[in-house]
């Protein structure tokens, strides 16, 4: 609405008319399908807004204003001109708006959130259909151009970037404001570029349960990737950052570490799985229980094995029924538990 049509305003009040081109209403009638029915909600609602105009062509409308003086100017204003079906409603600043879930909306190309406005109840959405909720992500690194780069191959996948960071602090009060469902944080950020955001993805795992972490390395550090996973590997991650550059693969990650699964990077699975041990048991597996045992560690469930493998997922479970054996670890057939099963064999 042009800005030029409420210049003025409030020399109408006193006699009763509205500070609107006489056709207005007309135009607006026909475009909404006003027929006299229905319940109209305007928020912001000034002495100005189109509540005042478009309250005649519905059963009753809704005003809602955190401005409490803005309100009383509206509520004067439709007294003077003689409208009686509206109703005002103080927005509070405690009144925090309830998100009523992400739809997609006639005439607009990309899904939109939608929120409810204080305690007011509302009438169903019409022409809204809800849209599939999308993976919420916060990236913490001082790496800009490589921060950048992720945010645009994780949007092009369907992923929501909620926001990104540089360092520890910034990362930390973005997942306290946004609760993404993951966070990705490089493993060395500012001021000391040493352990910074594996402190910080612990932090998140303790203060915030719900944000899975994925912590992304520039080197091969075995120790601090056990170090994160050494309580849990529900919903923890640790990449190198070349990885990456396997878009497919990086994806896969993110989304398995957000439902809950886990993502070892394989360089590290391999220099675990490579060590020289006396009596070592690793050396009696088959190449083909080597890479599933691999797999296993690196967070991969039997069906996402099969599928890497081309191979049934029967055939799978056979192989860890063996590799269980042979390590002479307890069978597990719980994901999570079996990754730090394997993982303490392996660091042993």
């Amino acid at each position: 609405m042009d800005d030029s049509l409420y210049a003025g305003s409030a020399e109408f009040y006193p006699t009763g008319r509205l500070p609107y081109p006489p056709l207005l209403a007309e135009v607006l009638r026909d475009e909404l399908g006003l027929d006299g029915t229905g319940r109209l909600l305007d928020v912001g609602c000034g002495p100005g807004s189109l509540t005042l105009l478009l309250a005649p062509l519905v059963a009753e409308a809704v005003g809602v204003d955190a401005d409490a003086d803005m309100l009383r100017e509206a509520a004067l204003a439709a007294t003077t001109a003689r409208i009686t079906n509206v109703s005002w409603h103080h927005l509070r600043a405690e009144s925090l708006p309830t998100e009523l879930g992400t739809f997609r909306l006639r005439d607009l190309p990309q899904p939109e959130r939608i929120f409810q406005i204080g305690d007011v109840e509302h009438p169903p959405l019409r022409d809204a259909v809800a849209a599939e909720a999308r993976m919420k992500i916060v990236i913490a690194d001082d790496s800009v151009l490589l921060r950048e780069g992720i945010v645009r191959l994780l949007e092009e996948a369907g992923f929501e970037v909620a926001a990104q960071s540089g360092t520890r602090e910034d990362v930390l009060r973005h997942v306290a404001m946004h609760k993404p469902n993951v966070a990705i944080v490089d493993i060395r950020m500012p001021p000391t570029h040493t352990d910074e955001g594996l402190r910080a993805a612990k932090e998140i795992r303790d203060r915030h349960p719900g944000t899975s972490v994925l912590v992304l390395s520039q080197y091969l550090e075995p120790a601090y990737a056990l170090e994160l996973l050494s309580e849990s590997a529900e919903g923890v991650g640790y990449l190198l950052k070349d990885r990456v550059a396997d878009v497919p693969e990086f994806v896969a990650a993110v989304k398995r570490v957000g439902e809950g699964g886990s993502a070892l990077d394989p360089s590290v699975v391999s220099q675990l799985v490579g060590r020289h041990r006396r009596d070592d048991p690793v050396s009696q597996l088959t190449p083909r229980e080597r890479e599933v045992l691999e797999l296993m560690a690196e967070g991969l469930s039997n069906s996402a094995i099969a599928e890497r493998l081309v191979v049934t997922e029967r055939a799978v479970e056979k192989h860890v029924t063996s590799i269980f054996g042979k390590l002479r670890l307890g069978a597990d057939s719980d994901t999570h538990r079996r990754v730090l099963a394997v993982l303490a064999f392996l660091r042993a």
